[in-house]
């Protein structure tokens, strides 16, 4: 099966631990949350109906989806880069897209 049923993550708070036994001292100490924490902000019925549509697509609807999500994300980040750098022309901005993908350092000099 792809897909997981949703889980909700429960961790224990500092108070209430010495009452289960088992986190000693050594013991690496988890965040201290005292409520449920979601790992998905979508509602099981939004989950439910987004499932369905995409049993209903074909392989080629995927890819198509995942191609038209990938351009969304480019294009947020182009937005953020213009908002950021205003002086920048789009051949820099190009670039700075181009580095954020592949490269983690900047640009090599012979590239600039």
């Amino acid at each position: 099966m792809l897909f997981r049923k949703r889980r909700v993550l429960k961790i224990i708070p500092r108070y209430k631990r010495h009452r289960i036994g088992g986190l000693s001292e050594s013991t690496p100490h988890p965040p201290c949350y005292h409520f449920p924490v979601r790992l998905s902000d979508t509602t099981p019925a939004a989950q439910a109906v987004q499932l369905e549509m995409h049993r209903a697509m074909s392989g080629e609807q995927k890819i198509i989806l995942a191609f038209e999500m990938c351009e969304f994300a480019r294009e947020l980040n182009r937005a953020r880069l213009r908002q950021e750098h205003p002086e920048w022309c789009e051949q820099q901005i190009a670039r700075e897209l181009l580095r954020l993908a592949f490269f983690p350092k900047p640009l090599p000099a012979g590239l600039k």
